[in-house]
């Protein structure tokens, strides 16, 4: 049986249509009560919220990836280049360094990968303008012939318009080493 507007059945029984905002059969009954299509359009817009949110959040991100590259044999801290593929629009890039364009609090997360070679020591290392320092890994020495080298640097860091970041490693292994490297720098405040 069809229920428009909330009516009694043949049974006397109170049948809540969509447009009820409370039903008629006890106050005790319908306490709470909301019609459904002003329930879906509470949840529509909660989930629009959510939606705007991610997106929101989704463009605050700016991420590079190298997909391969070299980084010369030399003992010394040198630049690692990321590809130019950039999301967002909170930092620019030339040659590894990422200049800020928005000030904020930002996740920075580096992480790189050295093709397997036994010999030497394997590091990487963001390098801040001058008033922010450095963050760096640990050097790694137990470097493996048959296994590569993988590294993650974080750093949680608060960044004024025009901050550098250089994204840095090191290697000396007695030859030029591929690398695979990462960097995603997400303001979060």
């Amino acid at each position: 049986m069809p229920v428009g507007a909330g009516a009694l059945d043949a049974r006397g029984v109170h049948q809540f249509g969509e447009d009820d905002t409370q039903g008629l059969a006890s106050d005790l009954h319908n306490i709470g009560q909301v019609s459904i299509s002003t329930q879906f359009g509470v949840d529509r817009t909660r989930m629009t919220a959510i939606e705007t949110r991610a997106t929101v959040l989704e463009t605050q991100r700016t991420c590079r990836r190298r997909t391969t590259g070299t980084l010369a044999s030399s003992g010394s801290y040198a630049a690692l280049t990321l590809s130019t593929a950039v999301v967002g629009s909170k930092f620019t890039h030339a040659t590894g360094v990422f200049t800020c364009q928005e000030a904020g609090t930002y996740l920075i997360t580096f992480s790189a990968s050295f093709a397997a070679n036994a010999t030497g020591l394997r590091g990487l290392r963001l390098l801040g303008s001058a008033a922010l320092g450095e963050r760096a890994t640990p050097l790694a020495t137990g470097v493996s012939a048959s296994v590569v080298t993988s590294m993650t640097v974080t750093w949680l860091v608060v960044l004024a318009v025009n901050d550098t970041i250089t994204t840095q490693g090191i290697q000396n292994s007695g030859s030029a080493l591929t690398v695979l490297g990462e960097i995603m720098l997400e303001r979060i405040v």
